[in-house]
């Protein structure tokens, strides 16, 4: 039972949902408008961090054959066949779309749809593009970058208040530091195991160019990314 237990939750990669879930709730909680809420933010962090399982794991479903090729992923449930791939599906599946009808009814539909636009771009945009082209990296960090929008919206009832409120500049920066941040860092991993992705077959910017490409687009987005934490400030 423990090894059951342990490879369905090797499926949902934990540090991941961690962080998900610790940059939808910190976005909520210091958004300056209206209230504060502990139970709604208890519900924020479920309902995404459930949500987030289900994506990650079909993740691993839909990469269950590229990652059998990469040293650095082979070891995963599904690549040593320690879970079936239809019982993979059907956990992920359980998990998001309950992961949402969950926000949907203890948060807002606001929260849930952008939680599902999270979902949906970095299963079915960023996911397949992995494999066809080296944009991937720059729309991968949309999903990063929905984070503390997800969190945000859990403030709002219904889409009618945004206009008695000014928008949230701090949420607005949050977002475009990850998604600053995420191009660097996937540009830097994908360098580090270049003969892992090569024998995978994917596309990512440093295979299909070469790794000073990647260089100057790393560098160009921490330039971008100094430049942008030092907004608040001013």
């Amino acid at each position: 039972m423990k090894k059951i237990l342990t490879n369905y939750l090797g499926l949902t990669k934990l540090f991941a949902v961690v962080m998900i879930v610790f940059v939808s709730g910190i976005s909520y909680a210091i958004s300056p408008e209206l209230g504060f809420s502990w139970f709604r933010l208890f519900h924020i962090i479920v309902g995404i961090g459930i949500a987030g399982s289900g994506a990650l794991a079909l993740n691993q479903y839909l990469e269950r054959h590229t990652d059998q090729l990469m040293d650095r992923t082979k070891e995963r449930p599904l690549p040593k066949g320690n879970i079936s791939p239809a019982s993979a599906h059907l956990y992920g599946h359980f998990l998001m779309w309950g992961g949402y009808l969950y926000l949907a009814y203890t948060v807002n539909g606001l929260c849930a749809i952008a939680t599902f636009i999270c979902g949906m771009s970095y299963l079915y945009i960023y996911t397949p593009m992995k494999i066809t082209s080296s944009l991937s990296t720059f729309f991968g960090s949309i999903p990063g970058a929905m984070l503390p929008i997800m969190g945000w919206l859990g403030k709002y009832n219904n889409i009618y208040e945004f206009d008695s409120l000014e928008p949230s500049i701090i949420i607005v920066l949050l977002s475009l530091l990850l998604f600053l941040w995420q191009i660097p860092h996937a540009l830097i991993i994908t360098i580090r195991y270049k003969s892992d992705y090569e024998n995978a077959g994917m596309k990512h910017l440093p295979i299909i160019y070469n790794d000073d490409a990647a260089y100057r687009h790393i560098y160009l987005n921490i330039v971008l990314l100094m430049v942008a934490s030092l907004i608040p400030f001013f």
